[in-house]
Parts: structure tokens; C-alpha cells; sequence
């Protein structure tokens, strides 16, 4: 988002990464899981803060008064969905010049094509069966239900942070959908085990 704000403003690239003005050309931009329609988990930040404080003190990285001075969470006020900031940025058209990729994970067992393709059969189905007219539309009213909480439960779900939606960002045509959450998409959580989802992509 960071990359995002200073290759569209004004002040910075003014929307050409191609010119900075004395600043490198950015050729290639690649976003992992970044929530660029904002992400309801912001909320809670102040437990993700907690835990990112332990896992510093643990691995001896870590400030004995980190929470102190690593601010008041202002930038997690920013990455929620309704912030002025992504308003703000989500008005600047994208920058040009630039290829852009979104790797998106999905943190489902089921991919979302496969899920698409589950709920176009569960509505096929319910809407096939025969019977008396209040059976059938019994039946297919039941199976739209279904298959809307499956379409939405996998976008809604995404890397268990950031919706799908919210990962792409507006105007970029090159998502990139892998599994994983969001932080297994670009780190292993333990020694074993292959190589991240999004480290080939990347």
C-alpha cells in the first residue's frame, strides 16, 4: 500500500513509475496478499501486535517496551476497509508504466474455480428436480442458499486476513491465486515442508 501511495501521488511519481523525477523506474510491482479494499482483522490489531512482539522477544529481535514505540497503530487504522486513507487512494487511477501482479491465497482446501464450479451444479441440480411448482421452488430457493454461502464463503474467507476481493487491486489484471493464508503464502511456519505458495510467483 506504501509502494502504491508513492508511485500515484502527486508529490512522489504523480501515477508514471516510468519518471520519478530522479527516482528509479519501477518496471514490475508485485502485491502478496495486500488488502487494498481494507481488511475487517484491522480491528483486532492490537492482538496481532501482541503476537508480533512475542514472536520478536522470542526469536531476540524483540524491545522490551516494543508496544511503546512502535507506535499507536495508526497505520492499522488505515487498513481498515472504510479508512480516509485507502478512500484516498483508491480514487487515484493505477500507475502507468508499470506491471502490476496481485498473488492472492486462498486459505480454503477447495480452490474458488472448483467452488464455482460446486455451486453451478448445486444450483443445476436444485433447479432440475421435479415435483409440484412449491417443491420446486422450495428446492432451488435452498440450493441459490447454498451455493451463495459457498461462493461467498470463499471469497469472504480468503488468506484468513484479506478477502480475494480486497487483494486484487482495481485496474490490475495479472492475480495470481495460490494456496495458503496469509502468512504461509511467503514464509514457512515450520523447518519442513516446501517452499511459500507466492515465493515461485514472486
Amino acid at each position: 500500500l506504501v509502494t502504491r501511495d508513492v508511485l500515484t501521488r502527486g508529490e512522489y511519481y504523480a501515477g508514471d513509475a516510468r519518471d520519478g523525477d530522479g527516482r528509479p523506474a519501477v518496471e514490475r510491482f508485485v502485491m502478496c496478499g495486500t488488502p487494498n479494499l481494507g481488511s475487517r482483522a484491522a480491528r483486532i490489531r492490537g492482538l496481532a501486535e501482541a503476537r508480533e512482539h512475542l514472536t520478536r522477544s522470542l526469536s531476540g529481535r524483540g524491545h522490551l517496551l516494543g508496544g511503546l514505540v512502535d507506535g499507536r497503530g495508526e497505520a492499522g487504522r488505515d487498513l481498515l476497509p472504510d479508512s480516509e486513507f485507502l478512500a484516498d487512494l483508491n480514487d487515484r487511477p493505477a500507475p502507468r508504466g508499470v506491471a502490476v501482479t496481485c498473488v492472492v491465497a486462498h486459505a480454503t482446501p477447495v480452490a474458488p474455480a472448483e467452488a464455482r464450479r460446486a455451486s453451478a451444479a448445486i444450483r443445476g441440480r436444485a433447479g432440475g428436480v421435479g415435483g409440484p411448482g412449491w417443491w420446486r421452488r422450495t428446492v432451488a430457493g435452498a440450493g441459490d442458499l447454498l451455493a451463495l454461502a459457498i461462493d461467498g464463503g470463499v471469497e469472504a474467507l480468503g488468506d484468513g486476513v484479506v478477502t480475494i476481493g480486497s487483494a486484487r487491486m482495481p485496474g490490475a489484471e495479472d492475480v495470481v491465486l495460490v494456496p495458503g493464508n496469509h502468512a504461509t503464502m511467503l514464509s514457512r511456519l515450520l523447518p519442513v515442508g516446501g517452499r511459500p505458495s507466492a515465493v515461485p510467483v514472486v
